[in-house]
């Protein structure tokens, strides 16, 4: 689908919109069909939309067999747990994601855009033709281990678990097989990988996270390389901020007396944008935040604090100069004061990891190394959930923190660049303390007594 074109609508069966199962209505007793030479029984099922309809059960070889089969299922009916109509697995995401996710749960476009190219990609082709009612569980993990990549994999678990679950509810499903997917997808692939690391290069290729003083000299590198990309990564590894919650971070949602940021909204396109305008312009929407948890204050350390203050003599400086400035207070931003696109830090973040061959570790795995720091440091599992977000800790501790020794040594190769470039900071007496030591709160309120 091109850039900005209109989501196309996929035609479903009316069944879908029934909703859940409520009550039911028995019917007359076993019928023997005479063309047939087989018993059947009909009752009648109320759904969560009000109507009622006629579900008949046929092909018992005996009356027996048939009120047998008649009172499982109305054991069934009252677990909730009855399957009144079948579908294959491609009907039923073709609901799942439009119907759904992007109409009733109202997802941004590229959150569709994204479980739409995971289902097209590696669940339909699998799966597709599949009676969603005699899918298994193992079917599922097959397709989730063959996702090479972990990101992809992480987040095809959560649309498998969520959308079962869903059909779970609505009755498409007696149960919903895809229950704590996730955490047992990530046991056998780190069960897998462990088997695969053998090698030193093994290692570096599987890296998953960077530790504090791995991401410390990283910093250093992106410093005098990258300066543009310098504070973006700082605020992505100090605070776990999501690239969008990054891009929409404002000078209004820092307290600097506090030490704190306020989390309110995210960059991205929204559900109403119009795909006839340019398709950048889309990007730089704010819109409400993925969820009620993602909404939270985080605290920002000293170092941050000192490299956003800079970073605002910078925009200052840019405001007074820069004659097509906008004035938006984006503290992540273009020299034109503009946010920057969605896909901002690729370029010149694939730059530094080629130059010096460090480990191909994805940008937003930042976010995974901010949790793992923590953890690491013994700070509670519960107050890094909510800090990055998340509703659950366990979530959190399943996902974004690695426990396993997969992370790939930097320590050397970073080092041997500092050393070079003469990027160890000076003795005491002779460091700036304009550069390195945090203002008091004066210095604060001379910079942004209107915003105090």
């Amino acid at each position: 689908m091109p850039k900005g074109k209109s989501i196309e609508k996929p035609s479903v069966k009316d069944t879908f919109f029934l909703g859940s199962v409520v009550s039911c209505l028995p019917g007359r007793s076993i019928s023997f069909i005479t063309s047939r030479k087989r018993y059947s029984f009909r009752f009648k099922l109320v759904f969560q939309s009000g109507v009622s309809k006629s579900i008949q059960r046929s092909g018992f070889p005996t009356r027996k067999a048939a009120q047998l089969a008649r009172d499982e299922a109305l054991i069934q009916i009252c677990r909730k747990q009855f399957v009144p109509y079948s579908y294959t697995v491609k009907e039923f995401y073709n609901y799942w994601l439009w119907y759904y996710m992007w109409n009733e749960k109202d997802i941004s476009y590229n959150t569709y855009m994204t479980y739409r190219n995971i289902i097209l990609n590696y669940i339909d082709p699998a799966l597709g033709t599949i009676s969603l009612p005699s899918l298994k569980r193992k079917d599922l993990i097959q397709v989730l281990l063959g996702i090479p990549s972990p990101n992809v994999r992480r987040l095809a678990c959560a649309v498998v678990n969520s959308s079962m679950q869903v059909a779970r509810d609505r009755n498409y499903i007696s149960c919903n097989i895809a229950m704590k997917i996730t955490a047992e997808v990530n046991r056998l692939k780190r069960a897998e990988e462990q088997r695969l690391l053998s090698t030193p290069a093994a290692r570096k290729q599987a890296a998953k996270v960077y530790f504090s003083a791995q991401l410390s000299r990283f910093q250093n590198v992106c410093r005098q390389e990258e300066p543009s990309l310098y504070l973006p990564m700082l605020l992505a590894a100090a605070t776990g901020l999501r690239i969008s919650e990054l891009r929409a971070l404002k000078y209004e949602n820092i307290d600097f007396l506090n030490k704190c940021a306020s989390i309110e909204t995210q960059l991205g396109r929204t559900k109403d944008a119009d795909p006839d305008k340019n398709y950048h312009s889309m990007q730089f929407q704010e819109k409400k935040l993925k969820t009620i948890n993602s909404r939270r204050k985080i605290v920002l350390p000293d170092y941050v604090l000192t490299e956003i203050l800079l970073e605002r003599q910078r925009y200052e400086h840019n405001r007074a100069t820069e004659p097509d400035f906008c004035d938006l207070g984006y503290v992540c931003c273009r020299k034109n004061g503009l946010p920057y696109g969605q896909n901002f830090y690729k370029k010149p973040y694939q730059r530094l990891l080629k130059k010096y061959n460090f480990p191909k570790i994805d940008w937003r795995k930042l976010r995974n190394s901010n949790a793992t720091i923590l953890a690491n440091e013994k700070v509670s599992m519960k107050a890094i959930s909510k800090n990055l977000g998340h509703s659950s800790p366990d979530f959190t501790n399943t996902v974004y923190v690695e426990h396993q020794p997969l992370v790939y040594d930097l320590s050397r190769q970073m080092e041997e660049y500092v050393l070079l470039h003469g990027l160890l900071p000076e003795s005491p007496a002779k460091r700036s303390r304009k550069i390195y030591a945090l203002p008091d709160d004066s210095a604060y309120m001379k910079y942004f007594s209107d915003k105090i």
